[in-house]
């Protein structure tokens, strides 16, 4: 399953990222600027998180920080795929809308299963999850923001995504 995630802006179609489902139930958010793609996110299976970024030459390196003290590569293990109830976070990114254009995102053809949005707020940001059956829409999603739209897709797994405004006040905590 692949699922596209872009913008109607000033009479294009440009992809922000794109969601792709493995075969064997591996999740990768593969998120595109500058001409290729920038950095991606896989969330496989058994529940290892790794975070990349891609370079221009097709070759990719771990996304590195210092939680720890020194630099490490961003990995992390989380819950495997068939065990979560309730909502885990794969990703999030977004844009300011003025970027939008100057991003140079690559221009696409929307399909049915593609979500497109016409930004209405100075930032549009994404939340891209995974799911349980029968998880509720929430109000109040990633950093307390507001969720301003929720799409679902597929069944094995349930992949949910939320846009938020990054710049609106955030709402209380619950």
């Amino acid at each position: 399953m692949i699922i596209r995630v872009g913008f109607k802006y000033n009479g294009k179609y440009l992809l922000g990222f794109e969601i792709r489902v493995k075969s064997q139930g591996d999740v990768y958010v593969l998120v595109f600027e500058r001409g290729h793609r920038r950095e991606h996110v896989s969330y496989h299976k058994d529940g290892r998180v790794n975070h990349n970024v891609d370079l221009p030459n097709k070759t990719n390196a771990p996304a590195m920080w210092d939680f720890r003290g020194t630099m490490e590569p961003m990995r992390f293990d989380k819950t495997p795929i068939k065990n979560i109830r309730g909502r885990q976070e794969i990703a999030v990114t977004g844009w300011a809308t003025e970027d939008i254009e100057i991003a140079e995102l690559p221009e696409f053809i929307p399909q049915p299963s593609d979500i497109v949005l016409e930004p209405t707020t100075p930032t549009t940001g994404f939340s891209v999850n995974i799911i349980g059956p029968g998880t509720p829409a929430r109000s109040v999603g990633h950093l307390h923001h507001s969720v301003l739209a929720r799409y679902v897709r597929g069944t094995a797994p349930i992949l949910e995504i939320e846009t938020f405004d990054w710049l609106a006040p955030q709402a209380p905590a619950k």
